[in-house]
């Protein structure tokens, strides 16, 4: 795979390796556009305080499932393209049913224990039965992120995106305007069922493609559960880390502020995100090139990749962050009147995520280069500093201490990274410099 690779691209094929990104563009385009569209119809459907209850749950549930996952979302990157491509059956079935197991049972662990916390403490600003069924979305969601990576390691590209993004979309939005059209309301506990069904629909499917997939080869699953869980738990790490920064605010803006607020705050981060999809789709090809080319040793041939990620995502998100910079006050006006107030938010947020871009797949860069704990102490004292920032500054600043104890942390963090980088694996990934020079 490292050879093949490396051959194209000392053909100067660059083009090649992102022949995939006009797929996974297209996928996670269509996903937050889809998306996006969703949130504003169920604002308007189910009114902003149930709406508050939906996301509050669903954001608990999104938080929780990245831990359950205990690593395995970024290692099997690693894993199921080793595995796949020597065709070894026993330990390719043994990584995806030992991690898909222990995936499932940590999350019931995880599910039973939070919805007892929040039994016995009966916060008075959450309503209770929404979020412990939001909370319950969390096996569904955790199992569906494993089956995503594993079908990206297999090269299902499609399989991969579009049951999560247009499909997952496509369905919640027919299947909840059905509903709104037969009963004419819509609670954020109807919502949640309709998701949960949808899920199960996915999962079925892409479950099916594995299948498919990996029948060729033969072998019974050999579970190598010692050196799989060496490596995962260390980038489980990295990524409780990072989801504390991610999802925390979200939901310390529910703790203090209530979930209607939490609805509010959540719609200026999905709008901020917006910004972002094109160094997720662009980081979503890069990733799995990034481990085979630095094991060769090859970093001038590794730079020319990340530097055509790096410039092909800044120019979309610099185009993004104008339009939605200029159209804040309108475009949150779209789904309540209310909304408005958080403008000042989503500028903050925008920020963060321009800083973002412009430094590229720093994070990437330092999990596939074999660097996890580096990247793990930076983002370990990022998110303890979001946390405190959160916990400081929303009781005193609302949305708007929220929005800036994360875009503080967030370009922290890539700031961080990208020293690391330059340190460890050798590679600038800031624009400005190397145009100059080259």
């Amino acid at each position: 795979m490292a050879q093949s690779i490396l051959k194209k691209l000392r053909k100067g094929e660059i083009s090649v390796l992102f022949k995939g990104a006009g797929l996974v563009f297209v996928l996670q385009m269509s996903g937050i556009v889809l998306a996006y569209g969703m949130q504003y119809l169920l604002v308007r459907w189910m009114g902003t305080a149930q709406y508050g209850d939906f996301t509050y749950g669903f954001n608990w549930a999104q938080f929780l499932m990245v831990f359950a996952g205990l690593g395995f979302t970024i290692s099997l990157l690693r894993f199921v393209p080793q595995y796949y491509t020597v065709e070894d059956g026993a330990h390719l079935r043994g990584v995806i049913s030992f991690s898909s197991i222990v995936t499932m049972l940590t999350s019931l662990f995880l599910v039973v224990s939070i919805a007892t916390a929040f039994i016995f403490l009966k916060p008075p600003t959450i309503a209770l039965v929404p979020f412990l069924v939001g909370l319950g979305l969390t096996p569904l969601l955790a199992l569906r992120n494993i089956l995503v990576q594993v079908l990206r390691g297999l090269g299902s590209t499609f399989m991969a995106y579009a049951p999560g993004t247009v499909f997952f979309y496509v369905a919640s939005i027919a299947l909840c305007l059905g509903w709104v059209m037969l009963r004419g309301t819509l609670t954020s506990i109807e919502v949640l069922a309709i998701t949960a069904l949808i899920l199960v629909v996915t999962l079925v499917a892409q479950v099916w493609r594995i299948q498919q997939k990996t029948a060729p080869l033969s072998g019974q699953p050999i579970w190598e559960w010692q050196e799989w869980m060496a490596v995962s738990l260390p980038l489980l790490l990295v990524q409780g880390f990072n989801i504390s920064i991610v999802r925390g605010d979200t939901i310390l803006v529910g703790w203090f502020l209530g979930s209607t607020t939490a609805g509010l705050y959540f719609i200026v981060t999905k709008t901020a995100s917006l910004c972002a999809f094109a160094l997720t789709a662009t980081n979503a090809v890069l990733a799995p090139q990034i481990a085979p080319l630095y094991q060769l040793g090859d970093i001038a041939t590794l730079t020319r990749l990340v530097r055509s990620a790096v410039m092909l995502s800044l120019g979309v998100t610099l185009v993004l962050f104008v339009s939605l910079f200029v159209s804040a006050d309108w475009l949150l006006g779209l789904f309540d009147p209310t909304y408005r107030v958080g403008r000042w938010a989503l500028w903050m947020l925008l920020c963060g995520q321009l800083v973002n871009a412009a430094l590229g797949p720093v994070g990437f860069l330092l999990h596939m280069s074999g660097h996890q704990r580096v990247s793990g102490r930076i983002v370990g004292v990022c998110a303890l500093l979001s946390v405190l920032l959160n916990v400081t500054l929303i009781p005193r600043w609302g949305l708007n201490g929220a929005a800036f104890g994360t875009m503080f942390t967030m370009i922290l963090q890539n700031v961080w990274m990208y020293r690391a980088v330059q340190h460890h694996v050798g590679i600038n990934t800031f624009p400005i410099g190397w145009l100059v020079r080259d």
